[in-house]
C-alpha cells in the first residue's frame, strides 16, 4: 500500500478532489477534521492550556478553537508549539488508520501543510492541487462567509511559492477534474503494482 499525500492552498479544492478519489475507491484520511478531535482529549486540554493559559476555554472547560486560532494566526512561534502538541497524534492516528487500508493499493492523507509541517517524507508521492487565486478566494468566501480581505490574510499565511509535487491538479473551474483524477489515479495503481513486485 502506498501512502500519498494531496496538498494545495486554502480554496484550492482539496475536499473536492478527495470526494471524487473516495468516489472511485481510495481511503482519505483528512488531517485538519482528525486533528480538531484531539481538543476533546483531556490531556491535550491540559497541555493546550500551559501553553496559552485558561482564557483560551469556553464556559464548558472546551477549548475555544476560534479563541485559539485567533492567537496562533498571528504568532508563528506559538503555532510551532501547538503543532509540536497536535501533530504526532495525528500521525499516530494516521498510522493506526492505514493499519486495516493494507489491502488498497494505495491512500491519500490531505492535508494543506505537508511541507510546512515536514510531512512529505511519510508519502511515497505528493498529489498538488493548483488553483488560481481568485477562484480560491471566492471558494472561501463563500465557504466561511469572510471577507475578501479575511480571506487574502489567511493566504498570505501560506507563501506563494508552490511546493515539489509528482502529480498536479488543476481546479480552475474550466479544466474538468474527474479525468485529471482518473489519470493520476491509474499512474499511481501502476506504481502500486511494482512496489508490490519489488
Amino acid at each position: 500500500m502506498l501512502k500519498i499525500g494531496i496538498t494545495g492552498k486554502i480554496g484550492s479544492g482539496k475536499t473536492t478532489i478527495c470526494r471524487i478519489f473516495e468516489s472511485i475507491g481510495v481511503p482519505v484520511y483528512y488531517s485538519d477534521i482528525e486533528a480538531k478531535k484531539f481538543y476533546n482529549d483531556s490531556n491535550v486540554v491540559k497541555k493546550v492550556c500551559a501553553l496559552f493559559g485558561n482564557e483560551i476555554l469556553d464556559i464548558d472547560k472546551n477549548i475555544d478553537k476560534k479563541a485559539l486560532a485567533s492567537i496562533v494566526f498571528n504568532d508563528n512561534d506559538k503555532l510551532l508549539e501547538l503543532n509540536k502538541i497536535i501533530h504526532p497524534l495525528v500521525i499516530q492516528d494516521f498510522e493506526n488508520w492505514c493499519k486495516n487500508k493494507t489491502h488498497c493499493p494505495y491512500i491519500l492523507f490531505e492535508s494543506a501543510i505537508i511541507y510546512e509541517s515536514n510531512l512529505a517524507h511519510l508519502f511515497s508521492k505528493i498529489i498538488y492541487i493548483d488553483c488560481p487565486e481568485e477562484i480560491a478566494v471566492k471558494r472561501v468566501m463563500k465557504r466561511d462567509n469572510i471577507t475578501h480581505l479575511s480571506v487574502l490574510e489567511r493566504m498570505s499565511k501560506q507563501g506563494t511559492t508552490i511546493p515539489p509535487y509528482d502529480f498536479r491538479i488543476i481546479s480552475n473551474e474550466k479544466k474538468l477534474e474527474i479525468p485529471q483524477v482518473l489519470e493520476i489515479h491509474n499512474q499511481i495503481l501502476q506504481l502500486s503494482n511494482l512496489d508490490v513486485g519489488m
